[in-house]
Order: structure tokens, then C-alpha cells, then sequence
């Protein structure tokens, strides 16, 4: 994560401006739900052991957290039937949105940074965005889609209400970038080495 957004991302757009810190926005896994149960979250506390022992000083992780409750949702037929649902998990990450918003607010207004490079997609971020370039004019704004490359397939595109507020925009990630920034199979930590999961 860190040499992806340090080498593959900010040094060739911005070759001249060095990396403070990566803020690294998530949520622990919930087991049950998770597709291999407490693996999943073995794996997940496993990584995030490796990122901070890697890249100890130059990465934070930032943890909200998850919902699940019963919701009836509808059925997935056409024409629509709001009378026909199913009762189903909703499963929602809670405080991510918040966290990112505020982390970027902050370090532009004490000064920590003139320069934000945000990956998301989400236009929930875009009043926080809007409030930064009105209250800090100066500050570099950059976006980065966290969307594959097209390759002249169909795909999702980026979301241009959050990219009209940036100063520049990375569309996708491509797969060789993602490649090269790869974390060992095996990272030394304080303690017991973190291994890569066998399902990764």
C-alpha cells in the first residue's frame, strides 16, 4: 500500500513532493460473514502486522467498524414488486466516511500537509473536499479512482462530481502497479514473522 502510493502513484505525478504518511481507512473483519470465517480476520490483523512493521512511521491505520442487522429488502425482479422482499443481512461499514473526512480536514488546516491524495470513490467525501479547496485554496488536491484499468471493456467509472473538485485524477490502478507493490510472503515483525495467507 504504501510503496503503491509512494512509487507507482505520487512520484511520477508529483515527483518533486515526498510521501508523509499513508492513512489507511478500514473496518475488522466480522468472521461470520466473512467468505473464509475467522481466516478472513486472521489475515486481515496479519496484514495489518506487516504493513506497520514494513512501513513503521509512514503508515496509519484507521479503524471504524461493522454493522449487521435484519433487513427486508426487494426481490430482484422487473418490473419492480415493493411488495415482494426478503429478509436479508445488511452488512455496513460505519465511520470510514467520517474518519477520512476529518483526517484530511485536519492535516490540511494544522499545517501536517498542502498537498492530499485521496483514494475513493465516494461522493460522500465530496463536501469535505469542497470545504478544503474553499478554506485552503493553496492545497493540492488529488484523486485516485480505486477502479481497475478498462482496457476498452465496460467499467465503472470514476465519480466526476469528486473529480471536478480535484486538481488532478488517476482513473485506475493498474494491475502491474499493484504487482510491483506487493508486500513479501513473509515480513519480520517485533514479534513472530506475518505470513501471507494461503487464501490470498
Amino acid at each position: 500500500m504504501v510503496a503503491l502510493f509512494r512509487d507507482q502513484i505520487l512520484k511520477p505525478q508529483l515527483p518533486d513532493i515526498p510521501l508523509n504518511v499513508v492513512k489507511y481507512f478500514t473496518a475488522p473483519a466480522m468472521g461470520k460473514f466473512a467468505s473464509h470465517g475467522t481466516n478472513s480476520v486472521t489475515a486481515q490483523n496479519e496484514y495489518h502486522r506487516a504493513l506497520n512493521a514494513k512501513y513503521s512511521g509512514e503508515i496509519e491505520i484507521i479503524s471504524g467498524y461493522h454493522t449487521a442487522e435484519e433487513s427486508l429488502l426487494m426481490a430482484y425482479l422487473e418490473p419492480p414488486d415493493k411488495n415482494n422482499r426478503l429478509s436479508v443481512w445488511r452488512i455496513e461499514e460505519k465511520q470510514t466516511d467520517v474518519n477520512i473526512a476529518l483526517a484530511i480536514y485536519r492535516d490540511v488546516a494544522q499545517g501536517e500537509a498542502n498537498v492530499v491524495v485521496i483514494c475513493s470513490n465516494d461522493s460522500d467525501l465530496i463536501p469535505a473536499v469542497k470545504a478544503i479547496k474553499a478554506d485552503f485554496p493553496e492545497c493540492i488536491v488529488g484523486i485516485v479512482a480505486p477502479l481497475h484499468e478498462p482496457n476498452g471493456n465496460p467499467h465503472r467509472r470514476g465519480n466526476t462530481e469528486l473529480e471536478k473538485l480535484a486538481d488532478w485524477t488517476r482513473h485506475y490502478i493498474r494491475d502491474e502497479e499493484l504487482a510491483k507493490s506487493q508486500l513479501p510472503d513473509v515480513v519480520p515483525t517485533r514479534k513472530k514473522a506475518s505470513r501471507k495467507p494461503q487464501h490470498w
